[in-house]
């Protein structure tokens, strides 16, 4: 199961009692930092020099870099992603997906402008494309839900009024029971738990925090093997 967000790219969870992964996503986070702030310099100078096409050349250079550079790490990471089903033997890989990501423009996020940059669905598409040629079974669950709700507890992936556990902190997971998990681990798991209900009967052991890795970690150690 794969949680995607901006602080760890893609959180992977299984349920054949393994520890997961959290692949942090400092890189890209950086590559759209610069991009922005780039942008901004660029066009504030468009607007003062409106017939300055050396400027439009640069801005187009800058789109062009930053979009090769994304979709080298999308490849790259969705690679990845297949290898570490593959050697564990996985069939079935179910990723979160937000119907939201392109319109999250307007939610004030802190996080925001990276969010709405960082091409999820790309990711996805690779994601489903590279695994499929290998045989492996993709799907895309709409997310909603999966992050509030608590694993541990089985609770039901939906509203509550009242929920049985809570983020008590960035990143950490509160069951009712007090048991802390991590807290894309358990959007992870969740993802799996509402595509396939029935994913973890007989399951007796999870991993409660993932080994965290960078993108370039995770892309040499192909697939955390």
């Amino acid at each position: 199961g794969i949680d995607i967000g901006v602080r760890n790219i893609v959180t992977i969870g299984n349920n054949i009692s393994e520890k997961g992964i959290a692949v942090k996503g400092g890189v890209l986070k950086s590559i759209n930092q610069y991009f922005n702030k780039e942008l901004s310099r660029l066009r504030s100078i468009s607007d003062r020099q409106r017939k300055n096409r050396e400027n439009t050349k640069r801005i187009d250079k800058l789109f062009m870099e930053r979009n090769r550079k994304v979709k080298d790490i999308m490849h790259k990471l969705s690679i990845s992603i297949v290898e570490y089903a593959l050697s564990r033997k996985i069939d079935t890989i179910v990723i979160g997906h937000n119907d939201g990501w392109k319109q999250s423009v307007d939610i004030g996020k802190e996080n925001n402008q990276n969010f709405v940059q960082i091409p999820f669905n790309m990711l996805i598409q690779q994601i489903e494309y590279k695994a499929e040629e290998k045989g492996i079974n993709v799907m895309i669950q709409e997310e909603s839900y999966t992050s509030i709700c608590s694993f541990l507890d089985n609770e039901s992936i939906e509203h509550h009024d009242t929920y049985m556990g809570r983020r008590i902190k960035r990143g950490v997971f509160q069951s009712a029971n007090g048991t802390l998990i991590h807290a894309d681990l358990n959007a992870s798991y969740n993802t799996i738990r509402k595509a396939i209900p029935e994913a973890f009967d007989g399951i007796e052991g999870i991993g409660l925090y993932p080994r965290s890795l960078s993108i370039k970690e995770m892309i040499t150690s192909r697939g955390g093997c």
